[in-house]
């Protein structure tokens, strides 16, 4: 509304303000990963990150049991499977699924959702898994609260004469420096990571960059980073697919083991929707 767009809210949701909730949290933390290396500072970051994740999470958790061939039916037509369940034995299924009975299941096998939660003993209603410290609107808020912030520094930069290329959660790529007060060590401050000659952004979090001192710097989500090369990235911005590899993780219930693999999987250049791409006069 300061830029001059007009709002209309049509619903919301009403947060009370608690000043302070986790601010000793954060920076003890952030503190810990400001001065240490390696392990400890590792896991400050990581404990750091899985805060707001951790409160997104689904409320429910999901079952995973053995059971006979009529309960397995059982589940199947009336909740969520996880997976595909797994025969290990004689009359032996092992399935996981959401613990909750679910509408269109039952709709799906011609059952009537309220006879089936009338038939479940109290018992099970009661003790459906679920996650005791998990807040949406904890993470709905911050979420927000964090883009509020990041947009507001953007105009702030662009107003200034900074053009930004690529941002992202806590990041900015710019062709010049950041004002010296957004600058520094301090929470919410931002630091140089590298200076960059050339980049080539396809979506949030796949990037190629190439440093002032010749490095090239590759991130791909979902994909390994050293599949991908300074050449499929050019590829893909010039709207060709390219080959890379993700890990794949394969459970062998009935054998009792798990292997873990590479496996080769292709980039869709029109997969990545969220940016429009720019070209320069040399079609670049």
């Amino acid at each position: 509304m300061e830029e001059g767009y007009k709002v209309e809210s049509y619903r919301g949701y009403e947060f009370d303000r608690i000043s302070g909730l986790f601010k000793p949290y954060i920076t003890k933390l952030y503190e810990m990963k400001r001065v240490n290396t390696g392990v400890k500072r590792q896991i400050a970051k990581f404990l750091l990150n899985a805060l707001l994740g951790r409160f997104g999470m689904n409320i429910e958790k999901s079952i995973t049991k053995l059971v006979d061939h009529k309960k397995h039916l059982e589940i199947m037509s009336t909740h969520k499977v996880v997976n595909t369940p797994i025969m290990v034995g004689k009359d032996k299924y092992l399935i996981t699924y959401e613990s909750s009975v679910s509408e269109e299941i039952c709709r799906e096998h011609g059952l009537n959702y309220m006879e089936v939660l009338n038939n479940k003993s109290r018992k099970d209603l009661e003790n459906y898994n679920t996650f005791d410290d998990v807040s949406i609107p904890i993470a709905a808020f911050v979420t927000s609260r964090a883009r509020v912030y990041m947009n507001k520094l953007k105009l702030e930069l662009q107003k200034s004469g900074i053009n930004v290329y690529y941002t992202d959660t806590d990041s900015f790529v710019t062709d010049k420096m950041l004002p010296p007060h957004l600058m520094g060590e301090e929470l919410g401050q931002f630091k140089l990571e590298h200076t960059i000659k050339e980049g080539t952004f396809i979506s949030g979090k796949t990037y190629c960059l190439v440093t002032s001192n010749g490095e090239t710097i590759i991130k791909a989500k979902g994909v390994s980073d050293n599949s991908l090369s300074y050449d499929k990235f050019q590829t893909l911005y010039n709207e060709t697919n390219v080959k890379s590899v993700k890990s794949n993780t394969k459970v062998n219930f009935g054998e009792g083991y798990t292997t873990i693999s590479m496996k080769e999987v292709t980039l869709n250049y029109d997969a990545y929707k969220k940016r429009t791409k720019t070209y320069d006069e040399n079609g670049r």
